[in-house]
């Protein structure tokens, strides 16, 4: 175990890259458990033969020296499984502290329409000093927070990499408006705000180039995505819509979006909480309504993210090259 840690941490530091070391340290993660087994089973057995020298009479021992020899053992045996665990907590540390290198995290707040509005900012170390920088705003799907997005999306090792800002916005109460309600139309202008707010101050003070943010969401957060293109697609260079749907009353109402931007629909082929059918008919609304469409379909997925399907790295191709169109 401790050979093959050596190893990893060997090949992570050469690597020098985020995504791998991220793969390096799964690799590690599925030894644990039987490695945890075995430590358990030989500290138990360890204790077991200490107690009961601790107990036994010296009688049982031919001679003093025998006491040592025995004890001897059990401590050096104590002590090498010792070693291995400050190893594996040693490896866990260093992994950990060579993906933070990678960029800066700050957990910040905006007032909006006055209240206070949550976001978590991704600044690549690669990205410091430059101009006209990428910009991703990420949009999480219900109940989650920021932290738990980039937990599950993995989007910091992709945007550390790349050299992109990265936002993660925070919705009202964990939640994004899943349709806009007769009742209440205006139930998403807060959230229009805040996604124009964000906008402007990574312009203004992270020398993110205007023409070049994207948007990206998942679940309801692909949904959101696809209400924040229909009203505010002048401001996009391009849209990521993840297993997410088309909020009514959109999904009837004609499309009047003046910046017919490039976007991108991906769903599991076996998502049963938002069915590809789904995600195929806000495709389809937006092409109708002039926007450049790709859909995606990833056989075997379910409902989620599915990283594991090399969705970032799909994302990345899809945005890596797009400009909003001068003018809008």
């Amino acid at each position: 175990m401790a050979i093959t840690i050596a190893h990893a941490v060997a090949k992570a530091m050469n690597k020098n890259n985020t995504l791998r070391m991220r793969e390096i340290l799964i690799e590690i993660i599925i030894d644990i458990p039987s490695f945890l087994v075995r430590l358990i089973q030989m500290l138990e057995s360890e204790a077991a033969i200490v107690s009961f020298l601790s107990r036994e009479p010296k009688r049982l021992f031919s001679s003093i020296q025998d006491r040592r020899t025995i004890l001897s053992q059990r401590a050096r045996g104590i002590i090498a499984i010792s070693m291995l665990v400050v190893i594996l907590i040693g490896v866990g540390t260093t992994l950990s502290s060579a993906i933070r290198l990678q960029a800066e995290v700050q957990h910040l707040s905006i007032e909006i329409g006055g209240v206070s509005r949550e976001y978590r900012l991704v600044i690549p170390y690669s990205a410091r000093g430059k101009q006209n920088l990428p910009l991703l705003i990420a949009l999480h799907g219900a109940l989650d927070t920021t932290d738990e997005m980039a937990q599950y999306t993995q989007l910091d090792g992709l945007a550390a990499q790349e050299g992109c800002l990265l936002v993660y916005l925070q919705g009202r109460l964990l939640n994004w408006p899943p349709f806009i309600p007769e009742v209440n139309p205006d139930i998403a202008v807060p959230d229009l705000e805040f996604f124009d707010e964000i906008c402007d101050q990574m312009v203004d003070r992270y020398h993110v180039d205007s023409n070049r943010i994207h948007l990206a969401g998942v679940s309801q957060g692909g949904g959101m995505c696809n209400l924040i293109v229909s009203q505010r697609s002048e401001r996009l260079a391009s849209a990521v819509c993840n297993c997410g749907w088309m909020p009514k009353p959109l999904d009837v109402a004609p499309l009047t979006t003046t910046n017919k931007c490039p976007m991108l629909f991906i769903v599991g082929s076996q998502d049963t909480q938002v069915p590809p059918d789904v995600v195929r008919t806000a495709a389809r609304i937006f092409e109708t309504g002039g926007h450049p469409i790709e859909f995606r379909l990833l056989n075997g997925a379910g409902h989620g993210w599915n990283d594991s399907f090399g969705v970032n790295r799909i994302i990345w191709n899809f945005i890596k090259d797009k400009r909003r169109q001068v003018g809008m």
